[in-house]
C-alpha cells in the first residue's frame, strides 16, 4: 500500500470520479454514498464539496442528509454519561429511523420519498421537516459518524459506503448527498 498526501480538491475529484461509474447495487433508479467520518474530521464539509462536484459534472439532483438530523434524543444518548464511549459507538446514532426514513425508500423497490432529518439536536425535540421526492434520476449521498450503523446493507456498500444516483428521463444521472 502507498500512501500520499492530498488536498481536499484532489480527494473530492477523485471521490466524484469514482461515482460518476458507479450504479446501484440493488439495480434501482438511486445510487448511495455516505461519507463516514468523526465530527472532528468534519465529513459533513467533504459531502457538501461532493455534492457541488457532482452537480457541476451534470448530477443535477444532489441531496445531502447529516446524520446528526438522526441522533437520539439527549435523554438516551446520555443515559450512561456524555462521555462514555461505548454509548456512543453503539447508541447516539438511530439507525433504524435512518434505514427508515432515508436508505429504505431508495431501495429498488422504494418510493424515492426520503426525510432529511428526524431531530433538532440543539432543540432537543422533533424536527418536523417535509420529506423530499428524490426523482427517478437523482444520487444521494450521506455523511456523518455512522458508527453502529452496520446489518441491515441488504447487499450494497455499507452506509459508510453508499452513494444514491438516479437517472433522469434524458438519461443523466443525479446525486443525492447525505450529510
Amino acid at each position: 500500500m502507498r500512501l500520499e498526501a492530498i488536498s481536499w480538491e484532489r480527494l473530492t475529484d477523485a471521490r466524484a470520479d469514482r461515482i460518476g461509474k458507479l450504479t446501484a447495487a440493488d439495480g434501482g433508479p438511486w445510487l448511495r454514498v455516505a461519507i463516514d467520518g468523526a465530527p472532528t474530521a468534519h465529513p459533513e464539509g467533504l459531502a457538501a464539496r461532493l455534492a457541488d462536484v457532482l452537480r457541476i459534472r451534470g448530477r443535477r439532483s444532489v441531496q445531502t442528509v447529516g446524520t446528526g438530523g438522526f441522533l437520539r434524543p439527549a435523554s438516551l444518548r446520555y443515559e450512561f454519561g456524555p462521555e462514555d464511549p461505548d454509548a456512543y459507538y453503539d447508541q447516539w446514532l438511530d439507525t433504524g429511523a435512518l434505514w427508515r426514513e432515508v436508505f429504505n425508500p431508495l431501495e429498488a423497490d422504494g418510493s424515492g420519498r426520503i426525510l432529511p432529518d428526524l431531530w433538532d439536536r440543539p432543540a432537543s425535540r422533533s424536527d418536523r421537516s417535509s420529506a423530499i421526492q428524490l426523482a427517478s434520476t437523482s444520487s444521494a449521498t450521506s455523511s456523518g459518524c455512522t458508527q453502529g450503523a452496520s446489518g441491515k446493507n441488504k447487499g450494497t456498500a455499507s452506509p459508510s459506503e453508499q452513494l444514491c444516483c438516479q437517472s433522469s428521463t434524458d438519461g443523466s444521472k443525479t446525486p443525492f448527498l447525505m450529510v
